[in-house]
């Protein structure tokens, strides 16, 4: 996957399919340009506002690319992840006032406040958090991992954002699914005949 340009994407649902996918990218393979723009979607989505200034040496983009996938393939199986958050300092923002006429009005924005200048490395605890924040806002119930058997004991265990009532990773997986179920109805009745 090559890192997109324009970001994980403005939606939740976007930001939460961009980690899904990021958690997947081999970073050694990734020229200088692209880790840059990794660490700088990273810092944005961490602070809520674009990064600043030049990359530093260690940026810590493998340490938040292992704490997502982590926390995501915990929360697909679903089963607890622990985040120790480091001191920092959060700002609050109040929502803007609704304009005339629209139905719903601002949200309150919360961004890490650092008084350093940019070129600082990613928080990976922070990188989990707002991934959190935005899968609750898309229910956080729709991360799945796909359960079909793929052998005696192992399952596919594919990681994806569901869409409605979906089960399966794929729609090839949903009908080896159901072929599997009609299998032992169907042997059951050939040996009543």
């Amino acid at each position: 996957m090559a890192i997109a340009p324009r970001g994980p994407g403005r939606t939740p649902e976007a930001r939460v399919e961009w980690a899904l996918k990021f958690r997947l990218l081999d970073l050694t393979k990734l020229s200088e340009r692209a880790r840059h723009r990794a660490w700088a979607m990273l810092v944005a989505w961490e602070r809520g506002r674009p990064a600043e200034g030049p990359r530093p040496a260690r940026d810590k983009v493998p340490e938040a690319q292992q704490a997502l996938r982590q926390v995501i393939e915990a929360l697909a199986n679903g089963l607890p992840d622990v985040v120790y958050m480091p001191e920092t300092t959060w700002s609050i923002w109040p929502a803007r006032r609704r304009r005339p006429g629209a139905r719903r009005g601002g949200r309150v924005t919360v961004t890490t406040d650092h008084t350093r200048p940019g070129g600082l490395p990613v928080t990976p605890e922070a990188v989990v958090l707002a991934f959190v924040n935005d899968l609750n806002a898309v229910e956080a119930d729709r991360l799945k991992a796909c359960p079909l058997k793929t052998g005696e004991e192992t399952t596919c265990g594919a990681i994806f954002l569901a869409a409605r009532r979906q089960i399966y990773c794929t729609a090839r997986h949903a009908q080896a699914a159901a072929w599997l179920r009609y299998q032992p109805k169907r042997k059951t009745k050939e040996a009543l005949s």
